[in-house]
């Protein structure tokens, strides 16, 4: 069962080091600071959505710099949430689609940013990809079977996903083990500018195909939220 979801202009935002969050896949989540419980408090009462977002080691190190995020973010939903006596949280968040951060709008009591939504293009032709997707298929099966326990199930599970841009997301968040190659080079920035500093910007692709723009929205794309299913899932962070 599908069901369509509004892409929202603003969302939350967690930002972590050394993660990138892939649309479908899988991210366990620990949530144990106060910003982040309250974040969480607000996203399960509304729409369940939020992003994460890659640490820049490289500009966190310039002065006056608090967590600087990657340009390109995931949107994900939370599809599960357990809550602990002491206040904590585990849950289990899938990446819905990738988002280019516009602004940072505020950061208290927590972080939210202004997102645009960024549409995939395919490199080549249908058949080039075909061609490229079969090979891959096989160096990643080879890959997994030498690995620890659970790549066959991995492999066998990439062998039923016929669609090559979720195949190549679930691919790279499994098989890829450095966050810095995942997340997408984008062209020299000065940073990503506060909100007050951003004027106006064009409106969002349209992520999910044949999908009509939301009622009174028309300008927010709407995502195909995928039936749950047992999809990549990445080693738990806590925060």
């Amino acid at each position: 069962m599908e069901m369509e979801i509004t892409l929202p202009e603003e969302v939350p935002v967690m930002t972590l080091p050394g993660t990138a969050l892939f649309p479908q896949a899988l991210m366990p989540l620990h949530i144990f600071e106060p910003r982040y419980r309250e974040m969480l408090r607000d996203v399960l009462s509304s729409n369940r959505l939020f992003a994460v977002a890659g640490l820049d080691i490289v500009r966190a190190a310039e002065p006056g710099a608090f967590e600087p995020p990657h340009r390109v973010a995931t949107v994900g939903i939370v599809r599960a949430c357990q809550k602990n006596e002491n206040g904590t949280s585990n849950l289990l968040l899938q990446g819905l689609c990738r988002v280019e951060i516009l602004a940072i709008a505020h950061d208290v009591p927590y972080r939210r940013i202004r997102v645009r939504a960024l549409s995939s293009q395919a490199g080549a032709s249908a058949a080039e990809n075909e061609v490229l997707r079969a090979e891959l298929a096989r160096l990643i099966s080879v890959k997994l079977r030498l690995a620890a326990a659970g790549g066959k199930e991995m492999a066998d599970f990439l062998r039923t996903v016929d669609d090559p841009e979720i195949f190549s997301d679930i691919a790279a968040f499994s098989i890829c083990e450095d966050a810095g190659v995942k997340h997408p080079r984008r062209p020299p920035a000065a940073g990503i500018a506060p909100a007050q500093g951003v004027g106006g910007h064009r409106p969002p692709e349209a992520l999910a195909q044949g999908a009509g723009p939301a009622a009174g929205r028309p300008d927010q794309p709407q995502l195909k939220r995928p039936a749950l299913q047992p999809l990549a899932a990445a080693a738990g962070h806590q925060r």
